[in-house]
């Protein structure tokens, strides 16, 4: 499977019919060892992936499939993995409890549907990481742009790693440069359904002002995103030790 390492040590693996599948490997932290690749992948929607790059997944590790998004976009765009017996497929909508309950804080902008989720989904967030915490690898997690939901568990995942805000905000910004394609089709598709194209262009950005103001916020309210994944979530340090030790490399 082709694995293409920019200058960011990010690294996107190259399918059929996805555009933001990415290792999680290969980034440094705070513990002296870089993160483990074959372990956890983030993505966007895998509904297009032609068989060859199923096959390609599988035949990379690929045991554990999350998928972050609601029902409806489950039945409009049915994820292929999710039926086959040789992989467990979970779904844990993250966004469910706000997007029935929305106000104008939480539509107004990216940061305020961050901060809304990490507010209201405490539930949604916490199942997330006890899954990624036990599960098998090769794990993926994925929404569909793979930036909002996926971006928020890919930054509490590393950030518990010890993975430095910078790289985290790196990772976060990278969604924009890799997967233009699929960003134009979303944008289309919401303009089609009759939403504002200019409202909705803003939504489909990952501006590292963005994350980095929702990393702020934690930091702000828990003293520290640890503070959060403890007190905001309630996960016990051991579910973190073991989340840790999953995805640092030996």
């Amino acid at each position: 499977m082709s694995l293409i390492q920019d200058q960011h040590t990010t690294r996107q693996i190259s399918l059929e019919g996805a555009f933001n599948v990415r290792e999680l490997g290969g980034l440094s932290t705070s513990f002296g060892r870089q993160t483990r690749t074959r372990q956890f992948l983030r993505a966007d929607s895998l509904h297009a992936l032609s068989p060859a790059s199923q096959a390609r997944l599988l035949e990379y590790g690929l045991k554990t499939v999350i998928d972050l998004r609601t029902k409806q976009e489950m039945m409009q765009e049915p994820n292929p993995f999710g039926n086959l017996d040789n992989v467990r497929y979970i779904n844990i909508s993250l966004f469910e409890t706000i997007l029935q309950n929305p106000n104008g804080d939480t539509m107004s902008s990216l940061e305020g549907l961050y901060i809304a989720a990490l507010d209201h989904s405490q539930a949604a967030i916490r199942e997330v990481l006890k899954v990624l915490a036990t599960s098998q690898s090769v794990t993926l997690f994925h929404c569909t742009a793979g930036k909002d939901r996926t971006g928020l568990v890919a930054a509490l995942l590393l950030a518990n790693a010890g993975v430095s805000q910078g790289a985290i905000v790196e990772d976060y910004t990278l969604t924009e440069k890799l997967a233009q394609p699929m960003l134009e089709r979303l944008l289309r598709e919401a303009v089609k359904k009759g939403m504002n194209e200019e409202f909705y262009a803003k939504l489909l950005t990952s501006k590292a002002s963005t994350i980095q103001a929702t990393l702020w916020y934690l930091e702000a309210r828990f003293g520290s995103l640890e503070g959060y994944l403890i007190d905001g979530l309630g996960l016990e340090p051991d579910t973190l030790d073991r989340l840790r030790l999953k995805i640092l490399e030996d």
